[in-house]
């Protein structure tokens, strides 16, 4: 049984529309019925029209904001403080540590938010 959803734009909104009908189907799957199908069409063509969702627009402001911050970042502290390499990344530390946060976070996380039992005695 092959589904196909084709938009019809030319369709009144609330058209009932059917595929075929019950009958004799012996040309194809050695013979059988064939499924009648039927739908109430809401407005099939209005997902083709929209533009971006939230979730891409939060995306985008995310990443815009990220780039923004380094460049400005690197100017201000290039130009203003005069460093060079990789002093010019604002937060070097941080974000060269991030990497391990995400790997304790991510362990944590997976061990059912137990801390690591560690104990010594003295």
């Amino acid at each position: 049984m092959d589904w196909k959803m084709v938009c019809l734009a030319t369709v009144a909104v609330g058209t009932v529309l059917s595929t075929g009908e019950a009958g004799c189907d012996k040309g194809m799957r050695g013979g059988g019925l064939s499924p009648v199908a039927s739908a109430v069409l809401a407005d099939p063509c209005s997902e083709l029209e929209h533009g971006l969702s939230v979730g891409s627009m939060l995306l985008i402001i995310f990443f815009s904001v990220l780039a923004a911050y380094f460049v400005i970042g690197v100017a201000v502290r290039k130009f203003i403080g005069g460093a060079v390499g990789y002093e010019a990344i604002p937060n070097y530390a941080f974000w060269s540590d991030l990497p391990l946060l995400m790997k304790d976070g991510a362990l944590f996380a997976f061990s059912g938010c137990r801390p690591e039992v560690v104990y010594e005695r003295i």
